[in-house]
């Protein structure tokens, strides 16, 4: 067998690949401290279904939701996108609005907003 470059069974060839990939945020990308700006309602009963909504609510990066500086339970929370988080609510024995705070990896949320959770919501 003969050097490739002269071997009629051999063929050579040049190729030129170039990929460019887009950022859909622009050249740089910086995670953000998350805010909550709303609740979907000011009263609920316990194991009631409500949303937080805000910004910078990274589902795999939120690891609590507080209600009144008291944790939930995992199962009482899904971060359903950025900008929402399903939450169940919990049992209280409070008679005022409670604070509502996000935590996440980057740190944890405004303190501004928040929800009363009461049997009497609707009464």
């Amino acid at each position: 067998m003969g050097h490739p470059a002269c071997d009629s069974s051999y063929w050579l060839a040049d190729a030129w690949l170039e990929s460019a990939v887009a950022l859909p945020f622009g050249d740089t990308f910086a995670l953000q401290q998350p805010t909550v700006s709303s609740v979907s309602a000011t009263c609920v009963e316990p194991g009631s279904n409500f949303y937080i909504y805000g910004a910078a609510l990274y589902p795999s990066a939120v690891s609590a939701i507080l209600i009144g500086g008291t944790p939930l339970s995992s199962a009482n929370f899904t971060p359903m996108s950025d900008t929402s988080i399903l939450v169940t609510a919990p049992p209280s024995t409070s008679k005022t609005a409670q604070i509502v705070v996000v935590q996440t990896e980057l740190g944890q949320s405004n303190s501004n907003v928040t929800i009363q959770i009461s049997t009497t919501c609707g009464h």
